[in-house]
């Protein structure tokens, strides 16, 4: 959910991933409560602070997260090159010694709860019998498709196409119903027009199987545009609809109509402008006869220019494809309404921003408008309703102005009464079939319109049928959500009637009551973005915790995957206290609140809060963290500054538990403190650590952190080591050694895993461990994870005792093996997991339970096993005149006949290479003479002489590039000859593929080795023009490029 944001923070931005930008609706009055007392949220006042709701924060927050430091940019085309690298990443089952020792890995939910949901439709099939088939697209999620009427939902959008979904439509002409479209980009609620933003839209999909499989459609003659740059006209689409009459596409696009003709391939440019920013979100209706009306915002193009005057407004294209523009450019009145007045010069008043059209299924003569008319209903100084409202009379070409009616209930509630659409975020309008004075009108909240004489005065009646409940708070109106953005009839009964926001889908079987009643029919569709998911430090707990973008804190406490939402807002940071006696959750910017798990939604403890003094460059999404084995222990992070409590399940305010911890801010200076995690175990003032990691590469050390003098200064740890500058966006510490830690950092273009061993030096070392597998992926988490042995401080140590886990923006990975630069990280759960950005890991040593967070899927967890005993003291391997050499030694020779040696060129697939028999001295090498290439992993198959046998963890040796063939050119663009040139000959054949933005081969070609560097071949007619990856394969090279084919 989002707070209601001022006039001026109404022109959003896009950004990335999955969506972001989030407000909430209860930013507390801080540290008002002296008492554990019970208090629901809903009672707490409105903080009325400008820079809690400024729409830039998350926008920058998010990208300073991202970005190549070298460059301020997102490298290009570095999404699809990531999932492509994804897919030819080793899977952790093919690595192990034993394949069933591989981790398990389950969905924990929530199975009941779902995200934001901005398409939303039935099949006009759709008969609830053989037909009862409803699709639904997430923002983040993707398109699910539900054949029992949402009783359970499928995802079929492809998997490696993870991109904002906002529209989605049907071809409803008889014998062409199994075409859908949908579309990508959303204009408002992410932002992106800083730089690079990585979750922007990248087009429109077609399924021609009713909804099956899905493929993109190409933007030609218009740029295709780079994946992560704002260049295209598709990267924001924001409605589509198909004419009934000749199955013509209309795409409302940036600043943009566009249209695809039936049957072709080119896209016609209708409507608008191509260019300014990306709020310019456009509305696309048609009626039955063909005729298409479509709403243009005046806000796309500023400030405002003679470019938003010559385009805003409603327009109407009739059957010989003139298009008239019916409303705006000063006519009617009405409807230009805004803060500076009616009349005033172009340039001084505020523009019209997003507008929304409704056509009367019953009479489609009557077209309604509503537009957000860029005030605020915030109730300090005079609240007003936030959008005007009218009626356009097509016999008549007259407007009626109906918004003197629209809900202004009694009171004022910031962001929830008057009226309000956050600047247009939610927004929707619909006329109930069969009802012509009956209308629906969704922003932060849902109406429902009765007219006595068809909405021709602005008499009509409104009823509250969704969102939140009253004006009284922030409850939630009963299995409803706020922030409403579609509103759908089920056919032949329009009684019922589906509604999607940022909760998910809601049903209702009577929208005529008096009080609405409403289903969540959410389950199944896995759309939760997690910013971080906690566990219960109790042995065997399945309860979890976790903090959501739009959906505030969820818990799971049932052991079932069914989650309670307990509070509501923006999810941050979270906690569980030993004994699952209380949590700790928050909002953004700052608030922070513990609670029982036993009390109400929406209802809290204590309010832990700063009253005052917080920092205007505070973090978005709050940052804290619980000790999980010393869960008194709390630390609370503003900006730069680091505050504790000894007391935290006690706690009843900031002011009154918690201390600064000034040496922080002084030593650190002004950078944001992004990243805090302690030593595991019983607290002990000897060995007890917190370390924490800032937004310039830092890692810093605080030892014995309970008792230290408040003005002690932190120990840099990192200084000198050569690690990069970048946000440090999680630490994760050996559950054995307070020594061990390994730092991430989340931004692209930087060596992002990094590995020392003796934190707790005077001189600590670092250690590159990236690995050639996860270089291209945003690492977001990381963890430490027991595979012998018992956890705590002071507990024995061995080589290969632990595991490393990694959360990228490519799934999860892990590593049992360091080795530098050449360290072998394997997928995890490439099944279950998949590609999902996993925003957050926890891990419980006692029972070795690992919890996996992500953004858009869901949580999931696994029991990580301890593997069986491997006799080997070490295994290594280098390049020695330019072949492998393998080194290995054994602390025991029991039964042991021998080893046989296994090679991989991809880390998946091995076969043996040669045996080495048993020693009696344990040491043993061998060279592999077979001629070497850019990545060769290894392993030993030690085999008893009973033919039992065993695998060793594997070893990866990288030869220097000098050694190997690359690539250094392709003649791109490429027409119908492609050639390839690389930096030596290539004496094995070269197998070449063409891959289509949808991760298919669209084109193969094998090319034999040659003497020569260039290599040139023919590519056929058939392989349309359009944006393509090439990737190059032979026994010694791996190489992408993105290349353009053209016509």
């Amino acid at each position: 959910m989002r707070k209601t944001l001022p006039a001026a923070g109404r022109f959003l931005i896009v950004i990335a991933c999955a969506s972001i930008l989030s407000y909430v609706f209860f930013l507390i009055k801080k540290d008002t409560q002296g008492k554990d007392s019970i208090m629901s949220l809903k009672d707490v006042l409105i903080e009325n602070d400008a820079a809690s709701e400024n729409p830039t924060l998350r926008v920058q927050e998010e990208l300073a997260m991202l970005v190549d430091p070298k460059t301020g940019r997102i490298p290009e085309g570095v999404r699809l090159m990531e999932l492509q690298a994804a897919e030819s990443a080793p899977l952790k089952q093919n690595l192990l010694s034993n394949p069933l020792l591989a981790n398990t890995y389950t969905f924990s939910g929530p199975s009941n709860l779902g995200g934001r949901i901005r398409g939303l439709a039935y099949d006009v099939r759709y008969n609830g019998t053989s037909n009862r088939t409803i699709f639904a697209s997430g923002v983040s999620g993707g398109v699910f498709r539900s054949t029992d009427d949402g009783a359970t939902w499928t995802k079929v959008s492809p998997s490696n196409v993870l991109y904002s979904v906002t529209c989605i439509a049907q071809d409803p002409r008889p014998g062409f119903q199994d075409t859908w479209y949908y579309g990508t980009g959303e204009s408002l609620g992410n932002s992106a027009s800083a730089t690079s933003a990585l979750y922007l839209g990248f087009g429109i999909y077609r399924s021609t199987d009713n909804g099956n499989t899905w493929a993109k459609i190409l933007n030609t003659p218009f740029a295709e545009g780079t994946l992560e740059v704002f260049d295209s006209r598709f990267d924001i689409v924001t409605s589509l609809a198909v004419n009934p009459v000749n199955g013509d596409l209309y795409a409302g696009t940036l600043n943009t109509v566009m249209r695809l003709p039936f049957g072709t391939s080119s896209w016609v440019s209708e409507l608008g402008t191509f260019g300014g920013n990306s709020t310019g979100a456009v509305d696309v209706k048609i009626g039955s006869d063909g005729i298409v009306y479509a709403a243009l915002p005046g806000n796309g193009f500023l400030p405002t220019t003679t470019t938003s005057v010559a385009n805003e407004g409603v327009w109407r294209r009739n059957v010989s494809g003139v298009w008239t523009r019916i409303a705006g450019g000063g006519v009617p009145a009405w409807f230009n309404v805004n803060a500076v007045g009616v009349g005033a010069p172009p340039n001084t008043r505020i523009p019209l921003e997003r507008i929304v059209l409704a056509i009367d299924p019953n009479d489609e003569k009557n077209i309604y408008a509503l537009y957000s008319n860029g005030l605020t209903s915030s109730c300090t100084g005079t609240p007003v309703v936030e959008v005007e409202f009218g009626k356009y009379d097509t016999t008549t070409g007259t407007w009626v102005d109906l918004s003197a009616g629209l809900p202004d209930e009694s009171g004022c509630s910031d962001g929830n009464d008057p009226f309000a659409v956050q600047g247009g975020y939610d927004l929707v309008l619909a006329v109930k079939p069969g009802s012509p004075n009956v209308l629906f009108l969704g922003g932060t909240n849902l109406y429902r319109l009765n007219s006595a004489d068809g909405f021709t005065t602005a008499g009509y009646t409104f009823v509250r049928a969704g969102g939140y409940a009253n004006t009284s708070g922030y409850g939630l109106y009963a299995q409803s959500h706020p922030d409403i953005h579609a509103i759908v009839f089920q056919p032949g009964s329009p009684n019922i009637m589906l509604c999607g926001n940022d909760g998910g889908v809601q049903r209702t079987t009577d929208n005529t009551a008096a009080t609405v009643a409403w289903t969540d029919i959410s389950g199944g569709l896995t759309t939760y973005q997690y910013y971080y998911v906690t566990l219960d430090p109790t042995n065997g707990s399945t309860n979890y915790l976790g903090g959501a973008q739009d959906n505030g804190t969820s818990y799971r406490g049932s052991g079932t995957n069914a989650f309670t939402r307990v509070l509501s807002g923006d999810g941050v940071s979270v906690g569980i206290s030993s004994g699952n006696t209380m949590h700790f959750a928050g909002a953004q910017r700052g608030s922070m609140y513990r609670r029982s798990p036993a009390l109400a939604p929406d209802f809290i403890n204590a309010n832990l809060t700063p009253s005052s003094g917080l920092s205007a460059n505070r973090l978005f999404v709050t940052l804290f963290h619980l000790d999980q084995d010393n869960t008194e222990n709390l630390y609370y992070v503003d900006f730069n500054e680091i505050w504790r409590t000894t007391t935290a399940t006690t706690a009843t305010s900031f002011a009154a538990n918690f201390t600064e911890l000034t040496g922080v801010r002084t030593t650190i200076g002004a950078v944001n403190i992004r990243s805090l995690a302690t030593s595991r175990g019983t607290y002990n003032a000897a060995r007890s650590k917190l370390y924490f990691g800032t937004s310039d590469g830092r890692v810093f050390r605080i030892d014995d952190p309970v008792n230290v003098a408040p003005a002690t200064a932190p120990v840099q740890i990192n200084s000198g080591a050569g690690m990069p500058v970048g946000t440090i966006i999680d630490i994760a510490v050996n559950p054995r050694s307070s020594d061990t830690v390994v730092a991430v950092y989340s931004n692209y273009g930087v060596s992002s895993i990094w590995f020392c061993g003796n934190a707790t030096s005077g001189t600590p070392t670092w250690t590159n461990i990236e690995g050639p597998v996860v270089q291209l992926p945003s690492i977001r988490s990381v963890e430490i994870v027991l595979t012998s042995g018992t956890a705590g401080p002071g507990a024995p140590q061995a080589p290969n005792n632990v595991e490393y886990y990694v959360g990228t923006s490519t799934g999860l990975y892990s590593a049992n093996d360091l080795n530098g630069a050449s360290t072998v990280w394997a997928k995890e759960g490439s099944t279950t997991i998949g590609n999902a950005v996993v925003s957050s890991l926890a891990y419980r040593p006692i029972d070795n339970r690992l919890l996996v967070g992500t953004h858009g899927s869901g949580i999931f967890e696994a029991s990580v096993p301890f593997s069986l005993p491997v006799n080997l003291i070490y295994f290594k391997g280098a390049v020695v005149n330019g072949y492998a050499s393998l080194q290995w030694k054994s602390d025991r020779e029991i039964n042991n006949k021998g080893f046989e040696i296994e090679k991989s060129y991809d880390g998946n697939s091995f076969v043996k290479i040669g045996f080495v028999s048993a020693s009696s001295t344990g040491t043993y090498s061998f060279t592999d003479k077979i001629p070497p290439v850019a990545n060769q992993y290894y392993r030993l198959k030690q085999v008893d002489i009973d033919g039992k046998y065993t695998y060793s963890k594997v070893v990866l040796i990288r030869y220097k590039e000098n050694d190997i063939p690359s690539l250094l050119y392709v003649n791109n663009p490429f027409a119908g000859l492609l050639q390839l040139t690389f930096s030596k000959p290539v004496a094995e054949s070269v197998t070449v593929d063409l891959i289509d933005i949808n991760g298919r081969v669209v084109h193969r070609k094998v090319v034999g080795g040659s003497a020569s560097n260039v290599l040139s071949f023919a590519i056929p007619g058939s392989v349309n023009a359009g944006n393509y990856v090439l990737r190059v394969r032979s026994m010694q090279m791996n190489e992408s490029r993105r290349v353009v084919k053209t016509n």
